[in-house]
């Protein structure tokens, strides 16, 4: 899935509603032809989409997104230490949300902060209902549990 399939997925409410119509209300954002990787997505223009889109209508799912987007146009320790800085500001609300705790869990990974990732990478698996997504989950925290005993 493309970085655009991939915004306009999050624009699905959780009661079966398609929000995708803001996008169209933001204009002067054209999102580039899906990137083919992680790596190839313009995450500084996904970012800056969720920037406004949190101007909007804050939420917590736009508000995972973007720091997740913000780690990861810089992909530096220092980009990837503003997205958790940002996740960190919804502990307490997104504790049950599991989301949150996958995008903490793979930034804490790109951080290198295996301990961490592990403890999130768990929190999210334990919430998730989705088999594929628990195989993926399951499959990064072994990973995590692996270069922890290292």
């Amino acid at each position: 899935m493309g970085a655009a399939a991939q915004i306009e997925a999050v624009f699905r409410g959780e009661h079966g509603r398609v929000l995708a119509v803001l996008i169209s209300q933001l204009g002067d954002f054209e999102l580039a032809e899906d990137a083919p990787t992680a790596e190839a997505t313009d995450w500084r223009q996904i970012a800056a989409l969720y920037g406004k889109l949190a101007e909007m209508g804050p939420s917590m799912v736009v508000e995972v997104n973007r720091a997740v987007a913000l780690g990861m146009a810089e992909n530096t320790p220092e980009g990837l230490q503003v997205g958790l800085q940002m996740l960190m500001r919804l502990d307490g609300e997104a504790d049950g949300y599991y989301p949150y705790h996958a995008a903490r869990a793979d930034l804490l990974r790109r951080a290198n902060q295996p301990q961490a990732a592990a403890k999130a990478y768990r929190r999210a698996f334990e919430l998730c209902g989705n088999r594929a997504e628990r195989a993926y989950l399951h499959r990064r925290l072994e990973e995590m549990l692996i270069l922890e005993g290292n």
